[in-house]
């Protein structure tokens, strides 16, 4: 009923002062007891009394399994004044007390290992500990076993996205598998500060710093919650607290966060009615809606959660846009609008520049496909022609073979970047298809009149600055949808796995 907190304290132990830490220069902890009474005011620490947790060395950071049957800390032993390292301890509750107190077998004497948490199931141990194995400083860990009966399997680093050439510390898993720990190196506020972490959809650890209030530019550590209650404790040696290491209590209010928009027809820009919108989380989350008659379409969001919102409709292109909540701290509506291209047309790709009489892709035109790769990985079951056309300078025939070679060029871009060369048609032009004038484009230039054809004969009678207009609006490359039942080979897939799991 979290009535109950059990916590870690250097005060004197009686009225004499207690014993002094030679190391530390501070009373050794020990383990302490407050509990809330009828009133809601907590009660006078008392020192724990059972002799599993009094010992004449440092005692702390007690984790409960869930039902409170079975317990995990920290002893600290020395002898003749010097540290011997720190060990993880384990007791089980009997008759209404605690015994069987165990050292963990899960490191070697010679490393210091201590700040337990145990999993909701009580099969997995997370600590932290300092090993030649980790990345630098101490680093979170974690041991398995089969049953509450059975040895612990060997230490488990948590990997790099967790650990780093700092000290990562004090780690916490809440019911849900989301994990909370203290690092003095990830980017933060100064200090210690208080991470959360949780897995996407692929297994990849994501971090999030949990900002002020609960971080501060001092050392902020040792979260833990109140069940699934987004409220709980933390230490912290912040300024205004009351001697060194103090307790604060917190309560995480439910934000509003939301996303909303319109899906549009990218060319005209109209709305699309009975879309179809799917909403993807990092936690899991899959909702899917229809937009309204004026395109729009709303969801609520969690916090710490990346999502992707995906719009959809017959005889258009698949499309979407990313989101993050990772740090807001207040309610907020983010506005996406998502833009469908239609199937029925040719479609421009913009920037794919050459130099004069060149077919050979440069740096810009290479960013400016990213535009089809991000396409073609959300629409991967089409397969395109991709066409490019010259404007009406030089021979005909040269400028068909040159606009051949161009689409070529595109396709063996595609294909270094994996993608199969079975979608692709490559198909030169030249400059036998002009521009249709749209009302964009007769924007442009007064000369310019929507429906005219941009053919040699009409640009020939033009201005010379509005020549050069016009033949730059010839050269093009466009694509057009040559089906949508193409099977994704395997590997597609696994590149996309790879390149997420690389964000």
């Amino acid at each position: 009923d979290f009535t109950t907190i059990i916590f870690t304290s250097s005060r004197p132990r009686d009225e004499k002062g207690g014993e002094i830490n030679p190391v530390s220069g501070m009373n050794y902890t020990d383990l302490y007891e407050i509990r809330n009474d009828r009133r809601g005011r907590w009660t006078e620490p008392l020192l724990i009394d059972d002799t599993i947790f009094q010992s004449d060395f440092d005692d702390g950071t007690p984790a409960f399994n869930a039902a409170k049957t079975e317990v995990f800390f920290t002893r600290c032993l020395q002898e003749d004044g010097k540290n011997l390292g720190c060990q993880i301890y384990s007791a089980r509750l009997k008759a209404g007390g605690w015994s069987d107190l165990t050292k963990l077998k899960i490191v070697s004497d010679s490393v210091s290992v201590g700040h337990p948490s145990i999993s909701a199931d009580g099969l997995t141990l997370y600590f932290a500990a300092r090993m030649k194995e980790g990345f630098g400083g101490a680093d979170i860990w974690k041991v398995e076993r089969t049953s509450e009966s059975a040895e612990w399997g060997n230490p488990i680093n948590l990997g790099d996205v967790i650990n780093t050439p700092g000290d990562e510390l004090f780690p916490f898993i809440r019911e849900d598998g989301t994990l909370f720990f203290s690092s003095d190196y990830h980017p933060g506020m100064g200090g210690l500060d208080i991470f959360r972490a949780v897995k996407d959809n692929l297994g990849v650890w994501k971090i999030y710093n949990m900002q002020s209030p609960i971080n501060s530019n001092q050392d902020d550590y040792g979260i833990t919650f109140q069940g699934s209650r987004e409220a709980g404790l933390f230490s912290s040696n912040r300024r205004g607290g009351r001697g060194a290491d103090n307790i604060y209590s917190f309560e995480l209010p439910e934000l509003e966060i939301y996303v909303e928009g319109k899906i549009l027809d990218a060319s005209t820009k109209r709305p699309i009615a009975e879309a179809e919108i799917t909403l993807i989380g990092s936690d899991g989350t899959l909702q899917n809606t229809k937009s309204k008659l004026d395109g729009s379409y709303t969801f609520r969001l969690s916090q710490y959660t990346d999502y992707i919102v995906i719009g959809s409709y017959q005889g258009y292109l698949k499309n979407k846009v990313q989101i993050t909540t990772n740090n807001i701290s207040d309610n907020k509506t983010f506005e996406e609008n998502v833009e469908l291209l239609t199937m029925s047309k040719p479609i421009e790709i913009p920037n794919i520049l050459y130099e004069s009489g060149q077919w050979t892709l440069n740096d810009e035109s290479k960013r400016a496909l990213e535009l089809l790769t991000k396409l073609l990985e959300d629409n991967p079951n089409i397969t395109i022609e991709l066409g490019a056309h010259t404007d009406m300078i030089g021979d005909e025939s040269a400028n068909m073979l040159l606009s051949k070679r161009r689409a070529q060029a595109i396709v063996a871009y595609l294909e270094e970047r994996s993608y199969d060369p079975e979608r692709f048609v490559a198909k030169g032009y030249g400059e036998s298809i002009p521009v249709i004038i749209t009302n964009e484009i007769a924007h442009l230039d007064t000369a310019f009149v929507v429906g005219q054809a941009l053919t040699p004969e009409f640009i020939k009678n033009l201005p010379k600055e509005t020549q050069e207009v016009a033949n730059q609006i010839n050269r093009r490359t466009e694509i057009k949808i040559l089906s949508t039942d193409y099977i994704p080979r395997p590997e597609f897939f696994l590149k996309l796995k790879q390149k997420f799991s690389s964000r």
